[in-house]
């Protein structure tokens, strides 16, 4: 492979136990190899907790997180090279992970280096990641860059060593990507001036060849199909979405709802779903797999619905759009940055039944007028991941440029 080798470092990575964490960062590292034959490499940290309120279960993690560091290899994940370390977390440790998170990957440093001699870091996150960066660039003396996909961003900035640490590491980064707008405006809030300059917008990225046009699409507005794809945590929302759902289910009684995930909600929305007399319509389909979230999006969806209280960016939006799909959002940061015209759905307040339910109605009434195939390219024109691999490719060399002459 050919250019800069690039260390990527993101505790949001797919993992045998967890093979639904962060699909966007293995999917980017990919197409960076794939289409633009850099040599990348990721190193990501397993929590191996130690908590007094699971005393049970702290003998067994010290046992793994033992057995971790003296098992330490790399391996691959669908076509990219991972070491996974693991970290310890929990009062036992420390009242902050981030701290054992950065020593552990220091310890893993020398073996790291001898196996991949990196050129760059690239961190998902300003903190653990970054901050874990901040401190390897050093040690190594080459460039670090973050992007910050956090949601919400706040929660790295609650308490004074915790907001110590993540500002630093997004000040000491040659650039920080921020992947919406609004987050770039939240994070640039806590600088000044030109030590705003750095802090730039770079969106999250989509596989056009994955997520594509269904064969053929027919929607029936006497019987719509909407569909969610997402954690059944509470900043998602999921709850609001079967109290707006019941709504349309009023004015639509043939309209179906589509919910594809798992959570800690999950008890909370089998509940709600029998309190609106909604078990005839909604489908359940659990966890699914990157291919079966293709699939439903091109068969069992004429509308994707996100009724987050917050995002960041909102991978999934830009998924059904190249699914030739209009889409439903709040505005809650990121989707206002995807969403940009009434030809690719509506946006409504969030935390509101009452108006996504109307925002639902009004894009199933118009399911006639939607035009697929200009949605799809919207999607690849602006969000495909070889756009996005190029452009960090740019970066990286550029940066690397700069970073020559300034060492000369």
């Amino acid at each position: 492979m050919d250019g800069p080798r690039v260390l990527v470092i993101a505790r949001w990575f797919p993992h045998a136990s967890e093979p639904g964490l962060g699909p966007f960062v293995h999917e980017q590292v990919r197409c960076l190899r794939e289409e633009q034959g850099l040599d990348v490499w990721v190193v990501s940290g397993r929590e191996c907790p130690l908590s007094l309120r699971r005393p049970h279960r702290i003998v067994g993690n010290w046992r793994r997180y033992r057995r971790g560091c003296a098992d330490l290899a790399w391996q691959t994940w669908e076509g990219v090279p991972v070491l996974y370390f693991p970290f310890l977390a929990g009062r036992l440790s420390n009242w902050l992970w981030q701290a054992p998170y950065r020593d552990a990957l220091l310890r893993a440093l020398p073996g790291v280096r001898r196996a991949y001699p990196f050129d760059l870091i690239h961190a998902h996150t300003a903190n653990p990641d970054g901050f874990a960066a901040m401190k390897l660039a050093e040690l190594v003396g080459v460039p670090y860059v973050i992007t910050e996909h956090t949601n919400p961003f706040a929660t790295l900035t609650t308490k004074p060593v915790l907001r110590w640490q993540t500002l630093a590491a997004i000040e000491g980064a040659s650039r920080v990507w921020c992947v919406s707008h609004s987050l770039q405006k939240e994070v640039g809030s806590y600088f000044t001036g030109r030590r705003q300059d750095h802090i730039q917008y770079l969106p999250n990225g989509v596989d056009t060849s994955r997520f594509a046009l269904p064969d053929v699409w027919r929607p029936d507005v006497s019987k719509p199909k909407l569909l969610f794809v997402g954690f059944f945590q509470d900043y998602k929302n999921p709850l609001m979405l079967l109290d707006a759902f019941a709504q349309v289910r009023a004015r639509i009684p043939l309209a179906t709802l589509h919910l594809a995930g798992d959570g800690q909600l999950r008890p909370a929305i089998m509940s709600r779903i029998a309190q609106l007399g909604l078990k005839d319509s909604v489908k359940m389909h659990g966890y699914c797999g990157r291919a079966e979230v293709a699939r439903l999006m091109r068969e069992e969806c004429d509308v994707f619905v996100l009724p987050s209280k917050s995002e960041t960016f909102g991978v999934v939006l830009i998924e059904a759009l190249a699914c030739g799909k209009p889409v439903v959002a709040t505005r809650c940061g990121g989707p206002e940055s995807i969403v940009v015209d009434s030809s690719l759905g509506e946006l409504c307040p969030p935390n509101d039944a009452a108006e996504l339910a109307q925002s639902l109605l009004r894009t199933i009434a118009r399911l006639p007028e939607f035009d697929a195939a200009r949605i799809r390219r919207f999607a690849c024109g602006t969000f495909d991941y070889r756009i996005l691999a190029r452009t960090l490719t740019a970066e990286y060399r550029q940066l690397l440029r700069t970073d020559v002459r300034a060492a000369a």
